[in-house]
């Protein structure tokens, strides 16, 4: 076993720009593909999406609460909340 923590965060050297959370951590963020960046604030881990990443945000909030519910994802300061669609009554 890699680690006794389930929810562990392992590193993100070589996570590609197709990651849901592609961060600046990785080799291959640069400029033109710049990553988003992991933080721990109140006892929970925070992505903060870079404008590139934002671009896939619905599929990185599928992504985490799958694989890491306790987390948040914010985008320029906000937390960020997945599309929702609003049906009325019949």
């Amino acid at each position: 076993m890699l680690s006794e923590d389930p929810n562990a965060h392992f590193t993100d050297k070589f996570k590609t720009p197709v990651h849901p959370t592609f961060s600046n951590e990785s080799i291959y963020s640069n400029p033109n593909t710049p990553g988003g960046s992991w933080s721990y604030q109140s006892g929970r881990d925070v992505y903060d999406f870079s404008d590139y990443t934002f671009k896939h945000s619905n599929e990185t909030l599928d992504y985490l609460r799958r694989e890491d519910p306790n987390s948040v994802a914010t985008y320029k300061g906000g937390a960020v909340l997945p599309e929702v669609e609003v049906v009325g009554k019949y």
